[in-house]
């Protein structure tokens, strides 16, 4: 009786964690020529919650175990493989950002393979297998500089097409190029490493109204002319692919991203 009590207790236990912590981005492949500097995991805490990830690990795809580390409520930490050129690329904050072993699993497969964090029971948490192919978006992601993010926390993140290619206006990569001593190779990288769906920081700072026309038709509904994509500022995919009369009385009041395939433009909702 006890022994069967404690196996679901523990079923239980995996259920609940794995809502809490998701892989929400990577790069498997970026550019350049062989060294893959800029490779990433991000690890996404979408709870109202802080997660102690003391000892949690990768148990699959790289070699990392937290140190004495807290993951506070909606907040995202990335694993990478240089810090350094993390902060200059991205300029993610360090305490953002851990580097994996240099021992062991020091890079991600570029034709695909396992991603596996666990916590510090060796339970399960999140796993996604990735592949080099069209369903997981290879002509953007495999070696032509877009990482790969998904934007609800909640959809399963091991189907390829539940993902997409980072929405994020460029970076640009500048380093040595590994073969010829003193020269600089360049290259445009989009991702979000630290944050969401979205940079929040680039040319959204005031509304594009030439670009689509939202309507407000009454408190609760917005008439939009052009197909969007509606996040919140947490990076959560709210509508996806929407044009017509929006119903919002049932969304917290806040800041909303509306996303064209040609611009963007905050909207408040009151």
């Amino acid at each position: 009786m006890n022994k069967i009590f404690h196996i679901s207790f523990l079923l239980f236990s995996f259920n609940t964690l794995s809502a809490q912590i998701v892989i929400s981005e990577f790069l498997y492949n970026d550019p350049g020529y062989g060294i893959d500097s800029i490779e990433f995991i991000e690890l996404y805490n979408h709870t109202n919650t802080s997660i102690d990830l003391t000892d949690y690990t990768f148990t699959d795809g790289v070699t990392f175990t937290f140190p004495n580390f807290t993951l506070q409520a909606e907040s995202y930490i990335v694993i990478c493989k240089f810090p350094d050129v993390m902060n200059k690329v991205f300029g993610i904050n360090y305490s953002q950002m851990f580097a994996w072993s240099d021992q062991g699993s020091i890079a991600l497969n570029n034709s695909g393979e396992i991603l596996q964090f666990s916590d510090n029971m060796g339970n399960i948490i999140d796993e996604v297998e990735y592949s080099a192919d069209m369903n997981w978006y290879s002509a953007q992601t495999d070696g032509w500089g877009w990482a790969l993010e998904i934007c609800d926390p909640l959809i399963d993140n091991s189907i390829g097409q539940n993902w997409q290619p980072s929405i994020s206006t460029p970076y640009q990569y500048t380093g040595e190029d590994p073969f010829i001593t003193g020269l600089l190779t360049e290259f445009d990288v989009f991702a979000t490493p630290g944050y969401g769906c979205f940079d929040s920081g680039t040319n959204l700072s005031t509304p594009n109204s030439s670009a689509f026309s939202i309507k407000y038709i009454s408190t609760n509904f917005i008439e939009i002319d052009k197909d969007v994509k509606i996040y919140n500022l947490n990076g959560k995919l709210i509508v996806s692919n929407f044009r017509g009369i929006i119903n919002t009385s049932t969304w917290p009041k806040g800041m909303y991203l509306f996303m064209t395939s040609e611009s963007a433009q905050k909207v408040l909702i009151y």
